[in-house]
C-alpha cells in the first residue's frame, strides 16, 4: 500500500504528543524505577497517582502512574492542541469517524477530549495544562538518566496501513516506513507532528497496545550513571519486581541497546543466583 500524501489541512490541529498515563500494580516501586533509575521529577502523588515530569518540561506531568487491577496496560496517551477551539473540532471529527467521545475531567489539566484510535488506543487531546517553574538548571535533581522530555510513542497495531490512514487523516506525517516486499504492507512506520523524526511509531503485531513511552536522555553518560547506580546501590531483583509489576519498557534515543545490557546483566545475576540457591 502506497503512504498516503500527507494531509496539510487537518479538520484540528494537534501540535505534539504530551503525556501518558500507565496502570501499574505496585505503586512504590514504580515510583522508585521512575524517579532513581530514570531520573524523572514527582510533580505530586496520592494513595492512587504518581505524576512526573522530566527536565526540561515545564508542563505539570508527562507520565501518569496509575495503581490499577489492570498492570501492563496504557490507560490513555495524551496529545495536545494548538487552541481551544481545535478540541470542539477534534469532537466532531471523531464521532464522525465513529470513535466514542466523552469529555473528562483531568486534574491539572484544562478541558479535555477523551476518544480512541480506530485500533482501540485511548486517546485524549487537551489545550492547557498548568505550568509549572523551570528546573532544568536545578544540576541537584539530576539522576539517574536525566531525561529532558518525552518523545514519542511506540504502538502494536495488526494492520499498520491502517493506523497510519487513520493518524495521516488528522494531520501526522510520515517520516520513515518499512514494507513486505511481497505484499508491500507496512509492517513498521513513524509519524511526526512537533517537526521531530517522529511522534507516533507502529510496529506490526497482534493486537494494539502502547507498549513504550520514550523519553530523550541528556546523553550516553546518563545511562552509563544509571548502569553505575543500579550496581552499586540497587539490587537487580528490585529492577526486575519493578519492571515486571508494571510491564513497562522503556526506550531511550540512541542509546537503547546500552539498557537492555542494564536488563540483560540484571537478569543474568538473578538467573545465577537462583540457580546456585537450588
Amino acid at each position: 500500500m502506497p503512504v498516503p500524501a500527507p494531509n496539510l489541512h487537518p479538520d484540528f490541529n494537534t501540535i505534539r504528543l504530551s503525556h501518558v498515563c500507565l496502570n501499574v500494580k505496585n505503586l512504590n516501586d514504580s515510583k522508585a524505577f521512575y524517579t532513581d533509575i530514570v531520573g524523572l521529577q514527582v510533580t505530586d502523588e496520592s494513595d492512587r497517582h504518581v505524576y512526573l515530569r522530566a527536565m526540561e518540561e515545564r508542563g505539570h506531568h508527562c507520565i501518569i502512574l496509575q495503581k490499577s487491577d489492570q498492570p501492563g496496560t496504557v490507560e490513555v496517551m495524551g496529545f495536545k492542541t494548538f487552541e481551544e477551539m481545535d478540541l470542539d473540532k477534534a469532537e466532531t471529527y471523531f464521532k464522525g469517524k465513529g470513535s466514542p467521545t466523552s469529555w473528562v475531567n483531568r486534574p491539572y489539566q484544562g478541558k479535555t477530549l477523551l476518544t480512541s484510535d480506530n485500533m482501540g488506543i485511548p486517546l485524549e487531546f487537551y489545550h492547557k495544562m498548568d505550568r509549572l517553574e523551570p528546573i532544568h538548571q536545578k544540576y541537584a535533581l539530576y539522576r539517574g538518566v536525566k531525561p529532558l522530555r518525552i518523545d514519542h510513542f511506540n504502538c502494536f497495531s495488526h494492520d499498520v496501513d491502517a493506523s497510519v490512514e487513520f493518524y495521516n487523516d488528522f494531520g501526522f506525517r510520515v517520516t520513515e516506513y518499512t514494507e513486505d516486499s511481497e505484499s508491500n504492507k507496512l509492517w513498521a512506520a513513524w509519524m511526526h507532528r512537533k517537526g521531530g523524526v517522529h511522534d507516533m511509531a507502529f510496529t506490526n503485531a497482534l493486537g494494539a497496545l502502547a507498549n513504550l513511552d520514550s523519553i530523550g536522555p541528556t546523553s550516553i553518560s546518563g545511562v552509563r550513571k544509571a548502569r553505575i547506580r543500579l550496581r552499586d546501590g540497587v539490587e537487580p531483583i528490585d529492577v526486575l519486581r519493578a519492571l515486571t509489576q508494571t510491564m513497562e519498557l522503556i526506550e531511550f534515543i540512541k542509546v537503547r541497546p546500552t539498557m537492555e545490557t542494564l536488563f540483560i546483566d540484571a537478569v543474568s545475576k538473578v538467573e545465577s543466583e537462583t540457580t546456585a540457591e537450588s
